[in-house]
């Protein structure tokens, strides 16, 4: 498989594949230049290197990798439906027995989901529909209600699963989408009911836009509970899916920003009145793998949700910090400190709305589309509103009740990695607190003693990387020293992310490390394109380094994979400006004196100048570098 990728990125142009969706692309030198099309920009910093087959972004977003990576990007889609575009494209069948068997189950059950979405919506549409008057009381439009395929499901115990078989699904299906309960214990004899009974139906979808479970809600106050989700099913993972994901990721993409609600019709409104930046958490807490998938469309995250101490309490309790969140599947109880934790991690601006007791964004971005513009802008980050809500507003005389406050806002502060910002909240609390400085200070450090860091090698101490092999490239080594190291995946993701990877295949293995998978131990239930590649990095043994060490390998590789990419990028541009500048001075050659315009030589070699500046600072980042990292 690993063959039939490489012949796909050889079988056709970056440069021709990109400019179908970026037809502005224009050639400027070596390489070629557009403004982004993954974020809004003035100035062109998406750039296509053909002879390297590969692109990135200089701009904010900062992506980059091939073909394959940027159809996977653009198209919003998984890397196996990202490679099936390629190979459609270069006209290469894929031979995959497992991803076309996985593909075929995925899209079994989306298609089974889809038939039961038709059904649902068929059932509101009746005039007697209790529901359909329900909806619309709610403030949700016609044109929302198709939009969003709301339906309804009547009382009868066997309505869908007759529906569904008159199309032929079997039974063994019906129960495996979490459409129906088995009431018997006999696994060969299946007695099914419908799951979903005298409930409102809301399809959920994945970012590609397939249904892949569904959120249920009953309007009979005497029917508990409320809100009823799909189970885990071969589609569906509620903490992996955010509500409105489909149609809020461009949107998230070009406003730079993504709004986080608790409902589903907190998300339904918000769409209806304009907001088609915000997803819903579905009523349970945010999860570290949401917040991570999240994170990889925007880095700017407002948390919008229902004006109560339940509802930011709701979303926190679910939230695990960064090492919890890779070690665990679980889900732990968590405080203000690991929404802090989280941010950091994911290199993340997370901002907290305050809304007002009692309201809930449905019910104000329908009263108001001006107040909930004005809450959104007044939202604060994290430290800001904790410190506001626990210390500002409530004006604490008691000191033994300040020292209290002051030490739960503690540990949030002591989570934040930039040193000037966690000084400016020192000064802050200090202020509040009317306390000496250095006493923040000191609990702040006693704080983050807690807390386990990696401490760099001393110079003595540190490992030629070219010990690892030298047949592998950076990215490659990289990986090898996570999956031989058996390193925890919370301290990698201190120095390394997945920008690094340029090799579409590499990230995804990274990616996969990332969410804690041995891919060694597992290696059969990966699928089978990886396993070529996973076999040549593990072929050979490396030496029993500490985790330290390890730790420190990767960060030097991945600092100079980073000065590496940008140097090669001033090369071409410098050698591009030398040229022109080259054939200007011949062509001068051949004019009159008053015929030459020395300001267009000049800007040229201004230009030279300044890229050559600009080299020569990357070269004192590369010298500043361990020599003994490969390239």
């Amino acid at each position: 498989m690993a063959s039939d990728i490489e012949r796909i990125k050889e079988a056709i142009s970056i440069v021709d594949v990109i400019q179908k969706y970026v037809p502005d692309m224009n050639k400027n030198g070596r390489l070629w230049k557009a403004n982004c099309p993954f974020h809004e920009e003035k100035t062109p910093s998406f750039i296509v290197d053909d002879s390297k087959q590969r692109w990135h972004c200089f701009g904010s977003c900062n992506m980059g990798g091939d073909v394959i990576e940027f159809i996977k990007q653009f198209e919003r889609c998984e890397f196996l439906e990202a490679l099936k575009i390629c190979a459609k494209i270069a006209g290469i069948e894929i031979n995959s027995r497992n991803t076309s068997k996985d593909n075929k189950t995925t899209e079994k059950f989306t298609q089974i989901n889809l038939l039961a979405s038709n059904f649902f919506s068929e059932q509101l549409q009746k005039s007697s529909s209790k529901y359909l008057e329900y909806v619309k009381q709610r403030g949700i439009s016609e044109k929302s209600i198709n939009e969003w395929s709301l339906g309804c499901t009547p009382s009868n115990q066997n309505s869908l699963i007759n529906f569904l078989s008159k199309h032929n699904i079997d039974k063994k299906d019906i129960l495996s989408a979490g459409l129906a309960v088995n009431r018997s214990d006999n696994e060969n004899n299946l007695d099914l009911i419908d799951r979903f009974r005298n409930k409102l139906m809301i399809p959920i979808s994945n970012p590609s836009g397939a249904i892949i479970g569904f959120g249920a809600r009953t309007i009979d106050s005497n029917i508990q509970p409320k809100y009823l989700n799909s189970p885990a099913s071969p589609t569906f993972d509620k903490k992996s899916v955010l509500f409105g994901i489909n149609k809020a990721i461009g949107s998230m993409r070009k406003k730079d920003e993504a709004i986080i609600v608790e409902g589903y019709f907190d998300v339904i409104s918000c769409h209806q009145q304009g907001f088609t930046n915000v997803v819903a958490s579905m009523g349970t807490a945010i999860s570290g793998i949401q917040l991570r998938s999240l994170t990889k469309t925007t880095k700017n995250i407002i948390f919008a949700l229902d004006g109560d101490s339940a509802g930011i309490s709701a979303a926190l309790k679910g939230i695990t910090t960064a090492s919890q969140e890779l070690e665990s599947e679980g889900v732990a109880s968590i405080d203000w400190k690991g929404l802090v934790s989280l941010q950091e991690k994911f290199s993340a601006k997370i901002k907290i709305a305050s809304i007002p007791a009692g309201k809930d964004p449905d019910n104000i971005v329908q009263e108001s589309t001006e107040q909930f513009i004005k809450i959104i802008n007044s939202s604060q980050y994290i430290a800001d509103y904790l410190i506001n809500s626990t210390l500002e507003k409530k004006q604490i005389i008691d000191p033994v009740m300040l020292s209290e406050a002051i030490n739960q806002v503690i540990p949030s502060v002591a989570e934040i990695t930039d040193p000037i910002v966690r000084a400016h909240y020192t000064q802050k609390l200090a202020r509040l607190g009317k306390v000496d400085e250095s006493y923040i200070s000191q609990l702040i450090i006693n704080s983050r003693k807690k807390s386990v860091r990696i401490v760099s090698p001393s110079g003595r101490n540190r490992l030629k990387t070219t010990q690892l092999a030298n047949n592998y490239g950076p990215e490659e080594q990289i990986l090898r020293l996570i999956m031989l190291g058996k390193v925890k995946t919370s301290n990698i993701e201190e120095v390394c992310d997945p920008s690094i990877f340029e090799n579409s295949m590499n990230k995804e293995l990274f990616l996969k490390l990332m969410m804690g998978i041995d891919i060694i131990a597992e290696k059969k239930l990966i699928d089978e394109q990886f396993i070529s590649i996973i076999d040549s990095l593990i072929n050979t043994t490396i030496p029993n380094y500490s985790e330290e060490e390890i730790i420190k390998m990767i960060e030097e590789i991945a600092s100079r994979i980073k000065i590496l990419r940008k140097k090669d990028i001033l090369k071409k541009q410098a050698q591009d400006i030398a040229e022109e500048l080259m054939e200007k001075r011949i062509t001068d050659k051949d004019k009159n004196i008053d015929e030459i315009e020395p300001s267009e030589q000049a800007n040229l070699e201004i230009s030279l100048e300044g890229l050559s500046e600009q080299t020569k600072k990357l070269f004192k980042e590369l010298r500043s570098e361990p020599n003994e990292v490969v390239e």
